[in-house]
């Protein structure tokens, strides 16, 4: 049994118990924000919560609110509010000494500029909401300090709507290797920073490259550190890459497989979707805490995919495809043989278990249901 922190698309944060159905508490954080990420340092037992925003009460881009979680782990005290020098933040990395935050800008709100192009001709461009990574310091007692560097992602691919800029759609910490990884939806590629400790700046080591027209959502890798998956919200698919080490220091990736995040059964039944949304649109995914399984979580389809990993290889093979039994999922959670999946339209999070021996897991309870726009939790 277990303590988690649940947060919403209209801006409410939820404590709740799993022990006690009594220990279930409410805050309303913010009025007509969703809360788009939180990341917890258990050590302070401080709170991170990105709001999907642009406009801080500070002015710098989006909401970063900290707050401190009191002693018995039911009540939070709000400490500040920074801006995430960008629009609509979506991820948050701890470290020690420094924060790291991926700001997904945004395509539906531009300003236009006037440009001659290579003929002399007068042409009217969009200037779209920035997307961009940022370093932040933090202070000893944990919160955040000043921006210390931002790099921003440049870009776009050839499918309208999803690529007309990079959209970065989150943020992957590879603690072995001390490698942040940021998937670019729009412009196909996974760009891999570390942090220079000698001028407290990011520097850029890789780039995975994808297919065109894809777009790359999330990565993850297995505990190894040597193989990645790269999930694609656009086209199906996970791709499985090696990674490697070159002498200066700098990363390089070699893709040695791609497959459906679904069944061919499954796919089958999303060949004409009426609209775009309505495509098989893969949302999520995690490995097994021993990298003997690869879980990946499809929209449309609602569907939990589990696929083998092979130990040797790197490669995978669907062992499952079910329905999670709920509808438009958004995030999913791996805590040793524990599953757990949260939906956002029917507002639940059900726990599922994956025992050893088994080659799938099995749904097992709803842990809390009917929260209305449910879409992120952490665990205590």
């Amino acid at each position: 049994m277990s303590r988690w922190l649940l947060g919403t698309w209209n801006g409410q944060l939820i404590y709740h118990d799993e022990t006690d159905e009594l220990k279930k508490q409410v805050t309303q954080l913010t009025k007509g924000q969703d809360i788009a990420y939180m990341e917890l340092d258990y050590e302070k037992m401080l709170l991170f919560v990105l709001l999907n925003n642009k406009d801080s009460v500070t002015g710098n881009g989006g909401s970063i609110l900290t707050y401190q979680i009191n002693g018995d782990g039911q009540g939070i005290t709000f400490l500040n509010e920074m801006g995430s020098f960008g629009a609509y933040p979506i991820e948050i990395k701890l470290e020690d000494s420094y924060a790291v935050v991926v700001n997904h800008g945004s395509t539906k709100d531009f300003g236009l500029k006037t440009v001659r192009d290579n003929k002399g001709k007068i042409q009217v461009e969009k200037i779209y909401e920035e997307s961009s990574i940022v370093l932040f310091g933090r202070k000893k007692d944990g919160t955040l300090g000043e921006a210390l560097d931002v790099i921003k992602f440049q870009g776009s691919g050839e499918i309208p709507f999803f690529q007309e800029a990079p959209s970065p759609h989150s943020l992957y910490y590879l603690h072995s290797k001390k490698e942040f990884y940021v998937p670019e939806r729009g412009t196909d590629r996974v760009s891999v920073f570390q942090i220079n400790e000698q001028d407290r700046h990011l520097k850029k080591i890789g780039i995975m490259k994808s297919k065109k027209g894809y777009g790359p959502r999330n990565i993850t890798f297995h505990p190894s550190g040597k193989w990645a998956y790269l999930m694609h919200e656009i086209e199906s698919y996970v791709f499985v890459y090696e990674r490697a080490e070159k002498p200066d220091g700098r990363v390089r990736f070699k893709k040695i497989q791609e497959i459906k995040t679904v069944t061919e059964e499954v796919a089958g039944a999303f060949t004409m979707p009426q609209h775009s949304f309505a495509a098989l649109h893969p949302v999520d995914l995690a490995a097994s805490d021993k990298g003997q399984y690869l879980y990946v979580l499809t929209r449309s389809s609602n569907t939990l995919t589990t696929f083998h990993i092979n130990q040797k290889t790197g490669r995978i093979k669907i062992a499952d495809c079910s329905s999670i039994g709920g509808i438009n999922p958004r995030q999913i959670s791996v805590v040793g043989e524990e599953i757990y999946i949260i939906t956002l339209d029917d507002g639940s999070m059900v726990k599922w278990e994956h025992r050893e021996g088994n080659m799938c897991p099995e749904r097992k309870e709803v842990i809390i249901e009917g929260i209305p726009k449910l879409a992120v939790g952490r665990k205590m």
